[in-house]
Parts: structure tokens; C-alpha cells; sequence
């Protein structure tokens, strides 16, 4: 699962301004990402 955070830290630049907000939530609360679905996702991003 680490790999995952690792790929989305390294290629954070790659990525659309919208996509990049939202992995930057990810990198800053991945414990609680990982504990969410999809709609608290959306929720708490947006």
C-alpha cells in the first residue's frame, strides 16, 4: 500500500489541479483515507 502514497507523491506535478488537491488530502490524512469509501471522500474534499 505504501507504494501507492510513494507513486502519488512522485508524480504529484503530473497530475490535473483538481486531481492534485485531492491527492494532496490523501498524502496528508492517509490513515484516514484509507479507512473511507469513496462518498466521504467526495464529501470531505468537496
Amino acid at each position: 500500500m505504501i507504494n501507492i502514497f510513494v507513486e502519488l507523491q512522485n508524480n504529484l506535478d503530473k497530475l490535473s489541479n483538481y486531481e492534485q488537491i485531492i491527492a494532496k488530502y490523501i498524502l496528508q490524512h492517509p490513515q484516514q483515507v484509507l479507512s473511507m469509501n469513496s462518498k466521504d471522500i467526495k464529501v470531505k474534499i468537496i
